[in-house]
């Protein structure tokens, strides 16, 4: 995935959250992907990571990673 990007007509209506999460799901319970990692194009992404459980493990590029699996 390149990016998540909502028109800003339908912003703050959880839709970038839903397709997020979406994502999020597919690749750790359906492809068994036990690492996502990304860098959040702005604060706003960042939040929205944040809430899905994404955490930061490095400054250089605001790098985030989830994970089903406890390290």
């Amino acid at each position: 995935v390149v990016g998540v990007l909502v028109d800003k007509n339908f912003r703050g209506q959880g839709i970038g959250t839903a397709l997020s999460q979406e994502i999020t799901d597919i690749a750790l319970f359906d492809h068994r992907i036990d690492r996502l990692f990304l860098c959040p194009s702005s604060q706003k992404a960042q939040d929205i990571y944040g809430r899905l459980g994404y955490t930061i493990i490095g400054e250089r590029g605001k790098l985030k990673r989830i994970s089903g699996k406890e390290d």
